[in-house]
């Protein structure tokens, strides 16, 4: 993703069809996660 594609989908006020799978996407090549998003735990609870 372009950062400029980046930037306005981070600042649109209402989401679009598609934008959340772009935002996890986006997110998980960062290596970052939101605060209260599931975890990857590994399998453990």
């Amino acid at each position: 993703m372009a950062r400029a594609e980046a930037v306005i989908l981070l600042t649109r006020k209402y989401l679009r069809e598609g934008d959340v799978a772009l935002l996890e996407a986006l997110a998980a090549r960062l290596e970052v996660q939101a605060p209260g998003a599931p975890s990857d735990a590994g399998g453990q609870d």
